[in-house]
């Protein structure tokens, strides 16, 4: 039986009664749809949206600063600090991911209400599951048999039936808790469903165990590159390399950052490398993912080349700004050194925009370039703002010549004054 074969005799058929049921689900939504005086309702969801988009924004910017003060801190005020945080901000990607509900329509009678609002509801589940089977159909390949579906490297984070081997996991380590092997297959697969919390606790216990281990280390990378530390996740993921050189994983997800750090080249490379040495099958497909977005064209913003990594970050004229860019211009910063100032070129400079005028994190938006670069300008643009969120009425921006290359306040680093923004905004570093 060809692979073509085999595909369809296990897609095709709940494909095509999906397809069906969409149809007669939209046909009924769309009835109840026309019956609506509900716009503004509608935009209150749309804003709940936005709103748990921009929560999800501000705690993940909350962990990366917990974790540049991690010094500063004891151990079990830092861990709980950081529980909570990564909690609260798995519980934001969660609801971020389950399907909308379906906005209630109007209609002359209660009996029609109830109808209309079932109608919709069946209509966009239909949709909803469509469109996860035609995900899983790009990503899956013939070799998917061992993975129960909704098991895969999709970014949804409710696997409708976990693969054997996430059960037989649980169930060793049920009865050995400090079953290293087990504990790193859960932790694997909480990172690719996006369980970060249950995927932090694993870990946890498995650097516990073995804090130098191969697997331990790329899952480890993994998390940080979730919440956007990647230059910390690099020395992990090469460590992790450099122990097993011929594990096709540790290329894929080494391909994966290179994406995140906008360096295309790179990205195809190890991401080829891991097809040769050989994958899992949903691996495979994210794979094939990977290299069409890094063999894709990238993207420009105001007129300039730019680079556009999985991140949404974007990198113009050699300043990263914290989202792809791209709408109305908004706020134009020029920093430059005060006298008496010589930092190494490569050395750290974040120009960071608030939403309040004490400065408080988290940002709105930030931007990074070396020393070496100033003077500089920078634009930020609506598309800047981390995770998407709106653009404020008012804000307030600050550069800082940091000491250790990551974000946060530490020993050494060098402020300018906290300038409100509005007109264009001149920053000096140091007096």
């Amino acid at each position: 039986m060809t692979p073509d074969a085999s595909t369809w005799e296990v897609w095709g058929p709940p494909v095509v009664v999906l397809l069906v049921a969409l149809v007669v689900g939209l046909i009924f939504a769309l009835r109840a749809q026309a019956k609506g005086a509900d716009a503004r309702a509608a935009e209150d969801r749309a804003g709940d949206r936005d709103a748990l988009a921009a929560r999800k924004a501000s705690l993940v910017e909350q962990l990366r600063l917990l974790e540049a003060d991690r010094d500063k801190l004891d151990p079990q005020t830092f861990a709980d600090r950081h529980a909570a945080l990564l909690a609260a901000a798995a519980d934001a990607l969660r609801q971020l991911d389950a399907p909308a509900p379906a906005p209630p329509a109007l209609s002359p009678s209660p009996a029609d209400r109830a109808a209309d609002r079932r109608a919709l509801r069946a209509g966009l589940w239909v949709a909803a599951a469509v469109a996860f089977f035609g995900v899983l159909g790009v990503l899956l390949s013939r070799s998917t048999a061992d993975r129960a579906p909704g098991a895969t490297m999709t970014g949804n984070s409710q696997a409708a039936a976990e693969p054997a081997e996430v059960a037989a996991a649980r169930e060793a380590l049920a009865a050995n808790a400090q079953d290293l092997a087990a504990i790193n297959t859960l932790s694997y697969h909480f990172l690719t469903t996006r369980q970060l919390d249950q995927a932090m606790t694993h870990i946890d216990m498995a650097r516990a165990i073995r804090a130098d281990d191969p697997d331990v280390l790329l899952h480890l990378a993994i998390l940080q590159m979730s919440v956007g530390m990647f230059d910390r996740a690099a020395p992990l993921m090469d460590q992790a390399r450099a122990a097993q050189p011929e594990r096709g994983r540790f290329w894929l997800w080494t391909g994966l950052l290179h994406l995140y750090q906008n360096d295309r080249e790179k990205a195809v490379e190890a991401v080829e490398k891991s097809l040769q040495l050989g994958i899992r099958a949903d691996e495979q497909g994210f794979a094939r993912q990977l290299l069409a977005e890094a063999r894709s064209p990238a993207p420009a913003a105001a007129g300039a080349p730019a680079a556009a990594g999985a991140s949404g970050a974007s990198a113009v004229g050699g300043i990263t700004y914290s989202g792809p860019g791209g709408g109305q211009a908004r706020l134009e910063v020029s920093v430059g050194l005060g006298a008496g100032l010589s930092p190494d070129p490569e050395q750290v400079v974040f120009v960071m925009v608030y939403a309040n005028d004490g400065g408080r994190p988290p940002p709105v938006a930030t931007a990074r370039l070396r020393a070496g670069d100033l003077p500089a300008s920078l634009r930020f643009e609506d598309g800047h703002t981390m995770g998407g969120s709106p653009w404020p009425a008012q804000v307030w921006v600050k550069a800082r010549l940091d000491a250790d290359g990551r974000p946060g306040s530490s020993a050494g680093d060098v402020d300018s004054a906290l300038a409100p923004g509005g007109a264009p905004v001149s920053l000096t570093l140091g007096p």
